[in-house]
C-alpha cells in the first residue's frame, strides 16, 4: 500500500480547475464570481470522482492482474479510462443539461471527456510508477533482512563451535593435572569456573571492549600456568590506547593464545613468548615459533573461526604472517559504537 494522501489533495483540485480550463468547458468570460466557484467546485467533485473510483480500481485489480508489466499497464489503464470516461461524461453532461436550457453541446461535452481520459491515462501510470518503487523498496528491505537474519544465524553456529572446543581442551587439561597434581587440579576448577563464565555472559554478543578481553584473556593465561608453569609468558602492550573504545569479537585472543600453544614445543629453558600489541589501527598478537612439539590432530578451528567472523561481523581480514622463528596474526581495530 502507498501513502497518496498529499498527491490526491494537490492533484484532485488542480485537475478539477485546470481540465475544464483547457477544453473551454466553463465560458468563464461571461460567468460571475459565484458562478466561477460554483463551477469550480462542481469540477473538483468530478475530478474525485474520478480519482477516487480509479485509484480503487488499480488497488484492486493491479495483483490480480498478470505479471508481465506492458499487459497489467495496458489492462489498467483500459480500465480506469473506462470509468473516468463514463463518469466524466456522466457529470459533465449533468451540468451542461442543467445550466444550458437542457440543450447539451456534445462535441464540447466529448472535448471535456477526453481530456479527463488522458489525465487518468497519466495518473494510472503515475500510480503504477508508485507501487513499483514501493515494492522495490521493500524488497531491498527484506533482501536486507534475510542477508542480516543469514550472517546472525552463521555466526550463531560459529560462536556455538567455541564451546565445546574450549571445553575439549579445558577437560584434556584438567585431566592430565589430576593425575599430576590434585591441588592445582582444584584450583584450575576454580578458574576455569571463572573465566567459562565470560563465554557464557558474551556467548550472544557480536563484540565486546578490548578492555573486557584482556581482563579475560590474563585470567584464561593463569589457568593455562597451573599446567605449563613457567614454559609460557604473555607480555600485554598497549601503547597508551583507550582499551574502553575499542572493540573485538569475543574470545579472539583466547582462540589465538590456544592455537599458539597447542602447535608449538616449549620448555622451561626455552619458553613459548607470546605478546598482545595495539598499533596502526590493528590488535597484534604474536607467538615465537619453536618446531618440535608432536603434532596434534588439527580442524583448523580456531584461525578460521576468527576469519569466518571478522568477515561476518565487519567486512575486514584477519592476516596471518608466518616467519621462521615468529608467528603473527593481525585483527582488525574496531572502534565502539
Amino acid at each position: 500500500m502507498i501513502n497518496d494522501k498529499r498527491i490526491r489533495v494537490f492533484f484532485i483540485p488542480l485537475l478539477g480547475i485546470v481540465i475544464p480550463l483547457a477544453s473551454g468547458f466553463y465560458h468563464y468570460k461571461t460567468a460571475s464570481f459565484e458562478e466561477i466557484i460554483i463551477a469550480n467546485c462542481y469540477s473538483v467533485f468530478i475530478s474525485f470522482c474520478v480519482w477516487h473510483g480509479g485509484s480503487l480500481i488499480i488497488y484492486k485489480y493491479r495483483l490480480l492482474l498478470p505479471y508481465n508489466a506492458v499487459v497489467k499497464i495496458v489492462t489498467l489503464c483500459f480500465l480506469t479510462v473506462l470509468y473516468g470516461g463514463i463518469v466524466a461524461t456522466i457529470l459533465s453532461g449533468i451540468w451542461l443539461f442543467f445550466t444550458t436550457a437542457h440543450h447539451i453541446d456534445w462535441q464540447l461535452l466529448m472535448r471535456n471527456t477526453l481530456a479527463v481520459c488522458i489525465a487518468v491515462v497519466v495518473f494510472t501510470l503515475m500510480y503504477e510508477i508508485l507501487f513499483l518503487s514501493n515494492e522495490n523498496e521493500i524488497g531491498h528491505i527484506k533482501t536486507k533482512q534475510l542477508d542480516t537474519a543469514l550472517t546472525k544465524a552463521q555466526l550463531t553456529v560459529l560462536k556455538n563451535e567455541l564451546d565445546p572446543h574450549f571445553m575439549y581442551n579445558a577437560l584434556n587439561t584438567l585431566s592430565w593435572l589430576v593425575h599430576k597434581d590434585e591441588n592445582k587440579a582444584d584450583d584450575f576448577i576454580n578458574k576455569l569456573s571463572e573465566v567459562y563464565r565470560y563465554f557464557l555472559v558474551n556467548k550472544n554478543k557480536e563484540q565486546v571492549t578490548l578492555a573486557e578481553e584482556i581482563d579475560f584473556i590474563k585470567n584464561y593465561f593463569a589457568l593455562l600456568q597451573l599446567r605449563y608453569e613457567n614454559k609460557i609468558t604473555l607480555d600485554i602492550e598497549l601503547h597508551h590506547h583507550n582499551t574502553a573504545d575499542i572493540t573485538i569479537l569475543p574470545c579472539a585472543l583466547q582462540l589465538l593464545v590456544e592455537n599458539a600453544i597447542k602447535h608449538n614445543a616449549f620448555t622451561a629453558a626455552d619458553p613459548l613468548c607470546i605478546k598482545i600489541t595495539v598499533e596502526n589501527e590493528s590488535i597484534y598478537v604474536v607467538n615465537t615459533k619453536r618446531a618440535g612439539k608432536i603434532s596434534h590432530y588439527s580442524t583448523k578451528l580456531g584461525l578460521n573461526n576468527l576469519r569466518e567472523r571478522y568477515q561476518l561481523v565487519c567486512q575486514q581480514p584477519v592476516t596471518v604472517e608466518s616467519g621462521r622463528d615468529y608467528f603473527v596474526v593481525s585483527l582488525p581495530m574496531l572502534k565502539s559504537a
